[in-house]
Parts: C-alpha cells; structure tokens; sequence
C-alpha cells in the first residue's frame, strides 16, 4: 500500500476556488433575476398605470360629459345621498339657489333647496319622503316657491325622482327645476284676460264657438254653455246643437251651415231658440267657416242672448201701434166730440129761439125749457169729463177719504137710477153683503159714486131689454163692486184696448149711442187712485160685467 501524503492548504485552496466560483455564480444569478423580476415589475407596474390612467381618464371625460349635460339642459339638479344630504348641485341650480357645489356639498336638502307652496304659503319639508313613497313627483309643495339663500323668492316647476343602485334599493334623490317667473306671469295674465272676456261675455250675453269639422267635436265659451243652460262638460255635436233651435228655426239654420261649408257664406240670423231647461229666448247666431286646400276644416263665431232687444223691439212695435192707434182714437174722439157738443148746443140755440118768438103755450114753454135744460146738462157732463181727464193725466186729482155707509150709497143710486131703467123696461136690482151697522166704512164716497155712475150710465146706454144689477160684495180686505147688465156685449178685440181714453168698439154707434168714449177711462184712473183695480167679463150679444176692487177700511177695524 502506496500512501500520498495530502497537503491541506492546497485542499481547501481548491475548495474555496470552487465555493467562490459557485457563490459568484449564484450571485450573478441573482442579479440576473433581480433585473430580470425589476424589469418585469417596471413593465407590469407601468401597464397598471398606464391602464389607470386610461380607465381615469375615461371616467374624468364622463363626468365632464355628465356635467356638461346637466349644465346643458337649462334646469336646476340636484343630487343627494340617501339621507338627504348634498352630494352635487350644476351650474343651473347654483344660479336659481344662490349656492355653489362646493358650499353646498353635505348640507341638507332642505337647507339649499327651501321651498313653500305659493297658495298656502306652507314650507316643505318632507320630499324625501314623498319621492320615496310615491316615486316620481311633480310639483314638491304644489306651485313651489323656491326662496333663494339670498331670499329671492322664485316660481319653479320641479321633478324629484328616486335613485336606485344595483341592488335595487334606493341610494338617493336627484331633484329637477326650472324657473317658472315668467310663466306663471304669463298664466296669470291669460287667466285675467279669460276672466275679463269672461265677465264682458257674461254683460253682453255673448259667447263664442268653434267646431272641428272632421271630429266634429266643439268648443264652446262659458257664456255659451250659459246661454244654452247646460253644463260645461257636456259636449253636444253639431245635430245636438241645431236642436237646441225652436222647430221652425231649425232649417233656416241648418241651410244655413250647410252653405256655409260648401261655399265659404257667413251666417247672422236672429232666430227663436228653446234651451235645455225650455226657456223660450231669441239669439243671433253668426259664423263662418276657415278653409284649407280649398275644404272646410273648421266653423266658428258667435252666439248672443237677444232676447231683451226683441222684446224691446216688439214693445217699441206695439208702443207704435198703440200710438197711432191714439191718433186715430184722438181723431175720432175730436169729430165725436165736436159731434157731441154741437148736438146740445143745436138744441139749445134752437130752443131758446123758439122761446124768444113767443106765441107759444105754457106746456110748450116748459117742455122748450126741459129739452134746453137736457142738453146744457149733457153738454155740462161732457165738459166736466173733458175736465176730468186732464185733471187725470196730470195728477191733479186729490183723494178725500171720510166715513160713510155704504149700503146707504148703493140704495141712493138705485134710487136715482130706477126711473132711467123703468123708463126702458128694464128689471134693475142691486145688492148688498153687509148689515147696514156693519157697512161704515172710510173711502172717497163722491169718487165711488162717480165710478157706478159711469157704469151704470153705459149699462143703461147698451142695454135695451132684460137687467142690470149692481152692488157689492165683502171680501176679507177689499170690497169687490160689480155692474152686470144683459147688453150688446163687447167683442173679444176690443177688450184689450177698452179702458183706454178716446176707446170706442164702434165710432158708428156713438151716432145712436151718445158719448164721448173717456167714461171707462176716467173710471180706471179714479179707481187706480182709490188702491184698486177694475176688470171686465163679456159676452158680444150676451151682456157684460164690470168688476172693480178697492180696500176694506171700515170704521170699526
């Protein structure tokens, strides 16, 4: 066995050789690694960034189109968290609010946002509440008053509207506004021209009208619906419409309206109408139509109450009518006149000229002097109603009220009367309702005296055979006088007409019936004064009654 002696120094000399060949190794690896890893962290932390900045800038350019977009749609917005706090305001709010987004930021709702309601000037304070329970809302506190941090006060229109997150639960409110000053202004303004025509429809009768030819569907003004006595909501078609017209208007309006759409001819006609509670009325309707590409797409115009014109109108027609009829009445009334005082006087410049010749015997003188006494009297009677009827017209005439017995008046004038009916054979009667104790009574006994005389002189003058019959009968608070005779009657045309001054039926007759026509006259004005009034019932060839009331004032109560 061979033995070599190791040397140590050159062992571990080649060991430590190695050791630092592998550690120089391994250092390099780790170098290599480090900038290797380094290079790939760089790269990877510069594509993060690089990724960050992108998705950044994205989201930046969002936003900017979110805000650019609410700044651009010329309402107020506002945004707020769950709680009701400010998380953002645009451009628009912070002008209509008086705050920035940047104050504002974390301040409640109500704080930035400070509204009442116009009407009842109450301010809102729950409109979290009401968007979250009712969703989307208009009009926060009803015609919302938004008070500015300044205090202007401002009309607004607003939305508020929830905000849901993914989960579907709501995150928040965005509440949407606009300046509604001028609006409202406006509005207000149209509403008072709309009240004012309004009010001037309602002076004048007058509404007005439209109606959509291929709907066929109208519009009427209030005073239209007024004139027609329906309700507003009650839309009537053109056919409903025309009926509303009395039945013998309908197709004078009707051919009307038809023209109307077929040639472009306006309308205005006055016609009879009935409205829906059948009050019977006069309109004027007027219309025309409006064209387009040569058809008819729409009527309007106007609808007036008349009916106060025409009534007037025939008044006025009638007041004519009645006025040359008075001519025609003073007419006649002047030849009747000159009739009946040359009658008289003829009989008494006659007479009394037979008188002065002499040669005559005394019962011709007495009978001369009974017939010139006849006609002074008659003329005397005629003068005296000539008197009486000025005295009339012009209000002279005085009432002297005193206590005297009724029963004791009729009986006197049946006295006075009976001589004149026996002389043609007539049955004359009166008759009384009261005891002769309980016929005290306080009126104007000459006027009462003078109004059966005109009666019963006209009784007597129409009366050739049969009755008459006066008197009176005691109603609770007047006393109802009669005069009823079995005459010639009166005719049914004349009745109107009959207490009218210079009134006769007949000129003709006043040739065999003297008098002048002013008796029954003077008898209504006298019986008017008293506080009564006087009416007749008749028949033509049956006879007539005259009826007249005056109060009840008796002596004892």
């Amino acid at each position: 066995i061979m033995l070599t002696k190791v040397d140590k120094s050159e062992i571990f000399s080649s060991l430590y050789l190695a050791t630092g060949i592998i550690s120089s190794i391994t250092i390099l690896l780790i170098i290599i690694s480090s900038f290797v890893i380094a290079y790939f962290f760089k790269s990877s932390q510069s594509k993060i960034i690089q990724e960050l900045y992108i998705k950044e800038k994205e989201l930046w350019q969002k936003e900017e189109r979110f805000k650019v977009s609410i700044d651009s749609i010329g309402e107020g917005v506002i945004i707020c968290d769950i709680e009701g706090n400010i998380e953002y305001l645009n451009s628009r709010a912070e002008e209509l609010t008086g705050w920035n987004n940047r104050e504002a930021r974390g301040r409640a709702l109500s704080e930035v946002y400070y509204i009442r309601n116009e009407e009842t000037g109450q301010i809102e304070t729950n409109i979290l509440e009401k968007v979250f329970k009712q969703g989307i809302v208009k009009e926060l506190a009803n015609h919302t008053i938004l008070i500015s941090k300044s205090g202007q006060e401002l009309a607004v229109m607003d939305t508020g509207a929830p905000i849901f997150g993914q989960d579907g639960k709501a995150i928040g409110v965005v509440i949407t506004f606009q300046d509604e000053t001028e609006k409202r202004k406006q509005q207000r303004l149209i509403k008072e021209n709309e009240a004012r025509l309004n009010r001037a429809e309602k002076i004048a009768k007058l509404g007005n009208w439209e109606l959509d030819i291929q709907t066929n569907i109208p519009v009427w003004s209030l005073q239209t619906y007024r004139i027609h006595e329906i309700d507003p909501s009650v839309k009537p078609d053109i056919e409903g419409a025309i009926n509303f017209y009395a039945p013998e208007a309908r197709p004078i309006i009707t051919e009307a309206i038809n023209r109307c759409i077929q040639e472009g001819k306006p309308w205005d006609l006055e016609l009879p109408f009935i409205t829906a509670k059948g009050k019977h009325i006069w309109v004027r309707a007027i219309g025309e139509a409006e064209f387009h590409d040569g058809k008819c797409i729409r009527l309007f115009g106007t609808f007036q109450d008349i009916t106060e014109r025409k009534l007037a109108e025939q008044e006025l027609i009638l007041l004519k009518e009645k006025a040359e009829s008075n001519v025609k009445l003073k007419t006649a009334f002047l030849g009747n006149i000159s009739h009946e005082i040359r009658t008289p006087m003829i009989g008494i410049i006659g007479f009394s000229k037979v008188l002065s010749e002499g040669n005559l015997s005394k019962s011709e003188r007495k009978e001369y002097a009974e017939e010139i006494k006849k006609s002074s009297d008659r003329l005397l009677s005629l003068l005296n109603d000539i008197i009486q009827v000025s005295k009339l017209e012009t209000g002279q005439i005085n009432i002297e009220n005193s206590e005297f017995n009724l029963n004791n008046l009729i009986e006197e004038l049946y006295s006075n009367y009976l001589d004149k009916a026996s002389n043609k054979k007539l049955e004359f009667i009166f008759s009384i309702d009261l005891r002769d104790e309980e016929s005290e009574i306080i009126s104007d006994e000459q006027k009462i005296e003078q109004i059966f005389s005109v009666l019963l002189d006209n009784s007597l003058k129409f009366t050739d055979h049969g009755s008459i019959k006066f008197g009176y009968i005691a109603r609770e608070t007047e006393f109802e006088f009669f005069v009823k005779d079995s005459g010639i009657g009166i005719s049914e045309e004349f009745l109107p007409n009959i207490f009218d001054f210079f009134a006769q039926e007949n000129i003709a007759l006043n040739r065999s019936y003297e008098g002048a026509g002013i008796g029954l006259s003077i008898a209504k004005g006298l019986i008017e004064l008293l506080g009564g009034r006087i009416w007749v019932e008749t028949q033509k060839g049956i006879g007539s009654t005259f009826y007249f009331t005056l109060p009840r004032i008796q002596v004892n109560g």
